[in-house]
């Protein structure tokens, strides 16, 4: 089991999300922190523990971290050494930077206790917690304007949420989590029930066996 998966999973059920919207934010962090195949394995979660490419907003559980890639920092921005210490020089903005976080923890925290719980584009918690797979989920986000390049509507827009929901649905798979005990009774209580019922019947027919004498009594 992945820690930091068990992180975001329990965050997010807390928080009320279903369980399978749950597992695909910890699908979602694996993807957001994949590099090369390999998940949490990105710069920005070793040097800042970001685990969802969370934009530095002077949101309050983040101060301001590495400088983000070429292709999301403003024209008149430019970036100064590499890794860990990659900073920005010129007119650069807030937004051109990474959120660097005390922990893990407190990324998913920002994630999830906040972004997630706001409404954005007229997209609110509850839709998202509507998604039933990863389609349904990567198509809320990216009407929240959460990945891409592309808004929701716009030629290539429908590229980009394919794409995001088959990397989705592929982390998926490498999920491990602890279920929450009351999600195991609930997806079980069929079985138990079945089981319960034969035990109490089981009982009543051999307490109808021993008083016809068919059980012997013990005696003294």
């Amino acid at each position: 089991m992945t820690p930091y998966d068990q992180i975001v999973y329990d965050l997010a059920r807390q928080e009320g999300f279903t369980d399978i919207v749950a597992k695909m934010m910890a699908a979602q962090a694996r993807l957001e922190t994949s590099l090369n195949g390999v998940d949490y394995n990105t710069n920005n979660f070793k040097c800042n523990n970001n685990m969802f490419g969370m934009k530095y907003a002077g949101q309050p559980l983040a101060t301001k971290g590495t400088l983000a890639p070429s292709s999301e920092i403003s024209s008149n921005c430019s970036a100064s050494g590499s890794d860990c210490n990659r900073k920005g020089v010129g007119s650069c903005k807030n937004g051109d930077f990474y959120a660097r976080y005390n922990s893990p923890e407190d990324s998913a925290k920002d994630a999830i206790q906040r972004l997630f719980k706001i409404t954005i584009n007229g997209i609110t918690p509850e839709q998202i917690n509507q998604a039933t797979d990863s389609t349904s989920y990567a198509t809320v986000l990216k009407k929240r304007s959460y990945y891409g390049f592309k808004q929701y509507g716009e030629a290539g827009a429908q590229q980009e949420i394919d794409g995001y929901a088959g990397a989705i649905r592929a982390r998926l798979k490498r999920v491990s989590v602890s279920e929450w005990v009351a999600d195991v009774y609930k997806n079980n209580k069929t079985n138990f029930a079945i089981v319960g019922g034969l035990l109490i019947g089981l009982t009543a027919y051999m307490y109808i066996l021993y008083k016809k004498g068919y059980i012997l009594k013990n005696k003294k």
